[in-house]
């Protein structure tokens, strides 16, 4: 890595999850969520600091017990609501931070199959892009309805899905950013930006108890 890259990891861990209550501190075979998270992160080299934000004390406790060397920021209640966005929360943690970082990589607790290889693949490619997102392959047929009819977004799509151009989604797992560049957009999302193609078993995002249970699966499969 260039000695002039400082990246800072950020993990937005909010504790008012309705779904799934404490959702980022719940026990997957027996370890918090967010740990997942963190030990990944932990073991790239060319991270300076992880930060978590949080608005709750209880998730503070869990991440301060699993590495007090992990920095964590409190954030104001009303950056910790349904409604509150990544981006103001980003600008939050950016405003809170004393040290100058080059770039930050934001990375959802919710993600706990995020890989060592796609962190390190972001890392390298922000060397030559402003910015970075995960993306999933998705290749059914898409569409909308109207009328009560279902009429496809893609007219034409072949209906055989070997013959069918592959398709992508956003997916939350991980994006890099130079921070310069977030701060005169102040958005995470970038048209711009470089797409790193990840697994569907990478993307696995915990939204709700069956998923939860899914990843228990994984995890003993060893998937």
């Amino acid at each position: 890595m260039s000695n002039n890259m400082k990246i800072c990891a950020v993990v937005p861990a909010r504790g008012g999850s309705k779904g799934i209550p404490l959702k980022n501190i719940h026990k997957v075979c027996g370890i918090p969520l967010i740990n997942y998270t963190l030990e990944t992160l932990l073991k790239v080299d060319d991270i300076d600091t992880i930060i978590v934000s949080t608005d709750c004390d209880e998730i503070a406790s869990v991440v301060k017990k699993y590495n007090p060397l992990i920095e964590v920021v409190k954030r104001p209640k009303e950056l910790a609501t349904d409604t509150a966005s990544s981006d103001d929360v980003l600008l939050h943690v950016l405003e809170q931070v004393k040290q100058k970082y080059t770039h930050f990589l934001f990375a959802e607790p919710t993600s706990p199959f995020r890989t060592i290889k796609t962190i390190e693949k972001t890392i390298s490619c922000l060397f030559k892009n402003q910015s970075t997102m995960t993306v999933v392959e998705e290749n059914s047929i898409f569409g909308y309805i109207e009328s009560d009819r279902f009429l496809p977004l893609i007219k034409g799509e072949a209906r055989r899905r070997q013959c069918r151009v592959p398709k992508y989604k956003e997916a939350s797992v991980l994006y890099g950013i130079l921070i310069d560049a977030f701060k005169r957009r102040r958005t995470i999302y970038d048209s711009k930006a470089y797409p790193i193609i990840i697994s569907a078993n990478e993307g696995l995002d915990i939204n709700e108890y069956s998923d939860l249970s899914l990843m228990e699966i994984k995890l003993k499969e060893n998937i």
